[in-house]
C-alpha cells in the first residue's frame, strides 16, 4: 500500500495534461510497457542517437500486434521526455508491489481455470490514474453543488432583507405533534407580535421590522386561537388570518375580506358520495361546524377534542343549511381506503360540482369551492394589506394545502416533519420538525426577527 500512496503521490506531480495522456494512451502503454526507457538517463533529457540506444540491463518487451488499427504510435510521438520521466517514476514506485504480488502468487496454489499472474504494471499505472481522475470528478462535483448552495443562500439573504410579513401554517406547523406550542414557536410568535405592534417600522440599523404576522389554515378562526393556547389567543386574537383554507379571510377588526362557499349541488353530491363509503361528514360555516345524523360520534367529538375545533352541531342534512357551507371535511380512520377509494370517487365529483379536494391530515379530505385554496386566501389578505407576497412574505408549512402558499412567497419554508410535496414546492426545509420548534426557527431564520 504504501508503493501505491508513492506512486499516486508521483501521478499527482505529472499534472493533469499528462494524466490524460496516459489515458488516452492506452495502447501506446501497452506497446511501451513502461519499462522501456531507451537510453533516458536520469535528471535530464537527451536527443543523441547514443542516448537514445535501449540500455540491455532494461528489460525490453516487444509491442503488442497492430491488430489493423493503423501504425502503432512510438513513445516519442505520445510523450515528451519529463513525462517518460513521470512514468519512469511511476514504475520505481510501484516496482516493490510488484515484486511482492509476484511471489504471493508464486507460492500459492493456482486453481485450474483461473488468472494465476498479478496484475501488469501498466493495469496498476491505469488504476490508479483512474482512481485520482474519480476523486478529481467527485471533488469538482461536490465543488459545483457547494456553489450553487452558496448562490442559494445568497439568494434567500437577499429575500429575506425584504420580508415584512409571516403567513403560519397552524396543524404540523405551529403546533406539535401533541397540540402544543413549542417553547421556541412561543417566543418567535410573542417576537413577531410584538414588533408588528411596534409603532416604529424600522430598527437602528435601517432595517425594516415586521409588520404583518398572521395564521394561514384550515381551521376555523376560534378553533386555530383556542388551539394555540389562552397566551397566544390574546395576541393573535387582533391580528387578521386566514382560516378555512382560504375561503373566510378577516382583517384585524374582525371584519371579513373573502369568503366563498360550495354550491347547494356539491354539498347534496357529498352527502351521497358519504353515505356510499360510510364517511362522517363535517360541514363548516365560519366559525360553526355541523355533522350529519350519519357521523360516527367519535369522529365528530375528536374534532373538538383533539384538534380544537368548535363542537360540531348535528343536523338531519348538510344540504338543508340554509347558511351554506364554505367546505366540507370527509373523515374516516381507515387512510388507505379514503387515499384510494374514496378521494378519486370525491375528486370526480368536485369536477362536475364547481369544486376541488385537498388534504392536511391523513384522515381527513377537504372539499372546496372549485378555484380556491390557502394561498388564495392569502394572495386576497395581502393585497387587503399591501404585501407584495412575491418579495415581502415568508410562508410557512407542512402539507398538501399549503403548497400554493410555499410557492408564491418570497421565501416558502417547509418545518422538518413536512410531506413530500411540501418540501418540494418549498424555497428551504428545516432541519427542526413541529417538535422541535421548526416553525420558530424558520421566523428566526428568514424574517426580521432574527435581526
Amino acid at each position: 500500500m504504501a508503493s501505491t500512496r508513492r506512486a499516486a503521490g508521483f501521478l499527482a506531480n505529472m499534472g493533469s495534461s499528462h494524466r490524460r495522456n496516459v489515458i488516452k494512451g492506452r495502447q501506446t502503454m501497452a506497446t511501451l510497457s513502461i519499462p522501456v526507457y531507451g537510453g533516458l538517463a536520469r535528471g535530464g533529457s537527451s536527443s543523441s542517437d547514443e542516448d537514445n540506444k535501449v540500455d540491455p540491463d532494461i528489460p525490453f518487451r516487444m509491442p503488442p500486434p497492430n491488430n489493423g488499427f493503423g501504425n502503432t504510435p512510438n513513445k516519442a510521438e505520445v510523450y515528451a521526455n519529463d513525462e517518460l520521466w513521470d512514468l519512469l517514476q511511476i514504475h520505481e514506485g510501484l516496482s516493490d508491489q510488484m515484486n511482492q504480488r509476484q511471489q504471493d502468487t508464486k507460492s500459492s496454489a493456482v486453481l485450474p481455470g483461473k488468472d494465476p499472474g498479478a496484475p501488469s504494471l501498466h493495469d496498476l499505472v491505469l488504476q490508479t490514474v483512474q482512481e485520482m481522475d474519480d476523486t478529481a470528478s467527485r471533488d469538482s462535483a461536490n465543488q459545483a453543488n457547494q456553489e450553487e448552495d452558496k448562490d442559494d443562500d445568497s439568494s434567500i439573504a437577499r429575500a429575506k432583507d425584504s420580508i415584512i410579513a409571516i403567513a403560519s401554517d397552524v396543524d404540523g406547523t405551529l403546533l406539535s405533534s401533541k397540540q402544543r406550542v413549542h417553547p421556541r414557536t412561543e417566543a418567535a410568535i410573542r417576537k413577531a407580535v410584538s414588533q408588528v405592534d411596534s409603532s416604529n417600522n424600522a430598527n437602528d440599523s435601517g432595517h425594516k421590522k415586521l409588520q404583518y404576522f398572521f395564521p394561514a389554515t384550515g381551521k376555523t378562526r376560534k378553533g386555530a386561537l383556542d388551539s394555540l393556547g389562552p397566551e397566544i389567543r390574546e395576541l393573535l386574537s387582533q391580528l387578521p388570518g386566514v382560516f378555512i383554507q382560504g375561503l373566510y379571510c378577516i382583517d384585524s377588526n374582525g371584519n371579513v375580506l373573502f369568503e366563498q362557499k360550495l354550491t347547494a349541488a356539491a354539498v347534496e353530491k357529498a352527502e351521497i358520495l358519504a353515505e356510499k363509503h360510510g364517511v362522517t361528514l363535517l360541514g363548516y360555516d365560519g366559525d360553526s361546524l355541523y355533522s350529519n345524523k350519519g357521523g360516527d360520534p367519535t369522529l365528530c367529538a375528536e374534532i373538538h377534542e383533539k384538534w380544537g375545533e368548535p363542537k360540531p352541531t348535528s343536523i338531519s342534512s348538510l344540504a338543508e343549511h340554509a347558511n351554506g357551507l364554505h367546505k366540507i371535511l370527509f373523515v374516516l380512520q381507515d387512510k388507505a381506503t379514503l387515499t384510494n377509494t374514496v378521494r378519486p370517487d370525491l375528486e370526480a365529483m368536485a369536477n362536475e360540482n364547481d369544486a376541488t379536494v385537498t388534504q392536511a391530515i391523513p384522515t381527513m379530505l377537504e372539499l372546496l369551492p372549485q378555484g380556491c385554496s390557502k394561498a388564495l386566501g392569502v394572495q386576497k389578505l395581502c393585497q387587503s394589506l399591501g404585501i407584495d407576497p412575491g418579495t415581502q412574505l415568508l410562508a410557512i408549512g407542512d402539507a398538501e394545502n399549503d403548497i400554493g402558499m410555499l410557492e408564491m412567497a418570497a421565501i416558502g419554508v417547509a418545518v422538518g416533519n413536512a410531506c413530500g410535496m411540501a418540501r418540494e414546492a418549498a424555497d428551504y426545509v428545516m432541519d427542526e420538525t413541529n417538535d422541535e420548534g421548526g416553525a420558530g426557527a424558520a421566523m428566526e431564520k428568514f424574517s426580521p426577527l432574527g435581526r
